[in-house]
């Protein structure tokens, strides 16, 4: 666990974005993940759930390397995403969704949940390993956690709450999905309990208009640098 913990820290100062930056970003397609049914407040329709691609530019340093082709996940299930190049602010996860709906910024408990996550998941985002269930369970936890998580693991529950999910046609969401969303779980209660909530290698991307979202930034780049991290590791580990 200490040469785990020591790897994160190495990759989490390395995709550290410095906030209060603008850039531009539009939505361009679609990664891995699978379509689902949101039921939301007396409300149901079909949308994706899973890996967003969005084209980024504008970005200034140090943030100059969010520049390109972004994968994300959404953190604002109200809001739609922006086809045209919109403005969005970095920023931090605590500060979104930033909408002009109903729904608010996320509490120091959801958000330190979404960035132990994050940490448990980083070199599935760094190298896009997820497939299309879950990538789509991923998005599913997201949206969970923003919208239903009270600190307690089983308010995430994509069958029960505020929030739910179904297939495209109302049934049952697949066991794969529901199973894989149980296991996301796991795994953001194991970064809370190992300290990772306040972990910074994901970034918020608002818009009061637009969707908001959430990255790991960088993949590419960012890719080399963790494999050195965890190679270094295994030294330390070995000698």
């Amino acid at each position: 666990m200490k040469n785990t913990t020591t790897a994160i820290a190495i990759i989490a100062a390395a995709t550290t974005v410095a906030s209060a930056d603008i850039i531009d970003m539009k939505y361009t397609g679609v990664g891995a993940g699978r379509n689902v049914k949101i039921n939301i407040n007396d409300s149901s329709f079909n949308a994706f759930a899973g890996e967003i691609e969005h084209q980024i530019q504008g970005a200034e340093s140090p943030n100059t390397f969010l520049n390109g082709t972004l994968y994300t996940y959404c953190a604002d299930i109200t809001e739609h995403v922006a086809t045209d190049f919109s403005e969005y602010q970095v920023t931090s996860v605590d500060n979104v969704p930033l909408t002009t709906g109903t729904v608010t910024a996320m509490n120091s408990t959801k958000s330190s949940a979404i960035r132990a996550l994050y940490a448990t998941t980083f070199d599935a985002h760094l190298n896009r390993e997820f497939d299309n269930t879950q990538a789509a369970a991923f998005q599913l936890t997201i949206w969970e956690i923003v919208n239903d998580y009270n600190g307690d693991a089983s308010s995430i529950d994509v069958t029960a709450g505020s929030l739910t999910f179904s297939k495209t046609n109302g049934n049952d969401l697949q066991n794969s999905i529901v199973n894989a969303v149980e296991g996301f779980k796991q795994k953001m209660t194991i970064g809370l309990e190992a300290g990772w909530g306040n972990f910074d290698g994901v970034v918020g991307l608002a818009n009061a208009g637009a969707q908001d979202q959430l990255a790991v930034p960088a993949p590419g780049a960012f890719a080399l640098l963790a494999a050195g991290g965890m190679l270094t590791t295994r030294r330390r580990r070995q000698a």
